[in-house]
């Protein structure tokens, strides 16, 4: 799996993925569904921010797997290596690192566990729970229930265990709610901003005017929750809405440089040096790549449709 293909594949949240640093493992997602729960093993290949909303019918558990040499913020407060995440329905969360990372997440459904698990009336925080071992212990306990899973063994009894287990190592929890900070408030706003209008160019001052910040504390700000500022960061939004144009089908009919233009490009030369030092290829060999897989998918399909037709009209005779 790549990067695309996993920032697709994640669920229980609607967010988005931005790309900071190059991978350096491969990108991993693994998932099962129980009736009530869903449990999901990750590894991330390389560094990324992850920025977005909490489903409001549900609330996430998330936890490391093992040490990771990079650290981990979720909205600027440093995650370590016992802590659980608890995601309250609807909570808005903003996860970074610079590099590789494994995670593991079961999405509990609030009408059956929501008083049970301790969330607030209210809803909509994200709470770090300290909890000594518990991390590592329910690793391990998730890694033997997907197996079981995948092996085909009974699902409720399964499902239960796991239930059982998060349940557990909640109760056990002395938790500090996190989320609140003015800093991860600023940097929220402006990321809604950007989103609610899909800019794709955006200049640091206007985005300061609008927000009524000046740029020494939006840029205090992203540094605490993103770890760089906002000028980087805007530009590796920049590269990533690159990448995601390229790989749409319906380009891969198009000439790169009118891509990267329709991008808000106007440095193209050096902006396809930066692509290629953020996803190791250059904008025209992702292109390629689309359109030599979209042209074999046309001649299989055509193939497909010969032999069918064939078949049928010997059918006939």
């Amino acid at each position: 799996m790549d990067f695309d293909g996993y920032s697709r594949a994640v669920r229980d949240a609607d967010v988005g993925f931005v790309l900071t640093h190059p991978e350096t493992q491969k990108w991993r997602l693994e998932r099962t569904e129980f009736r009530n729960t869903c449990l999901q093993l990750g590894c991330d290949g390389g560094g990324s921010i992850a920025d977005g909303i909490s489903r409001s019918d549900t609330a996430i558990l998330i936890w490391r797997v093992g040490s990771s040499p990079e650290d981990i913020y979720l909205n600027g407060e440093l995650i370590g290596d016992d802590d659980l995440i608890l995601l309250e329905p609807g909570s808005h969360f903003i996860f970074a690192s610079r590099g590789p990372r494994r995670w593991n997440s079961v999405a509990l459904p609030v009408c059956t566990f929501g008083e049970r698990v301790g969330m607030s009336r209210c809803g909509s925080r994200a709470v770090v729970l300290s909890s000594p071992g518990s991390a590592e212990w329910l690793s391990l306990l998730s890694a033997n229930i997907y197996r079981a899973a995948v092996s085909g063994l009974p699902t409720e009894e399964l499902e239960q265990a796991l239930i059982d287990g998060c349940l557990e190592a909640l109760s056990a929890s002395a938790h500090c709610e996190t989320g609140r900070s003015d800093c991860f408030s600023k940097v929220g706003t402006a990321l809604r901003a950007l989103h609610r209008q899909d800019r794709l160019n955006c200049r640091i001052d206007e985005l300061c005017d609008e927000l009524g910040l000046r740029e020494r504390t939006l840029l205090r700000a992203f540094h605490r929750v993103v770890g760089m500022g906002p000028k980087h960061y805007l530009l590796l939004r920049q590269l990533n809405i690159i990448r995601r144009a390229l790989l749409d089908p319906a380009h891969s009919e198009r000439h790169v440089t009118d891509v990267l233009t329709d991008c808000g490009v106007s440095e193209l030369g050096r902006v396809a040096g930066q692509y290629k030092n953020l996803f190791g290829e250059l904008p025209s060999k992702t292109l390629r790549c689309v359109r030599h897989t979209h042209h074999r998918g046309r001649i299989r399909s055509i193939s497909d449709l010969s032999l069918h037709a064939a078949s049928g009209d010997s059918g006939k005779l």
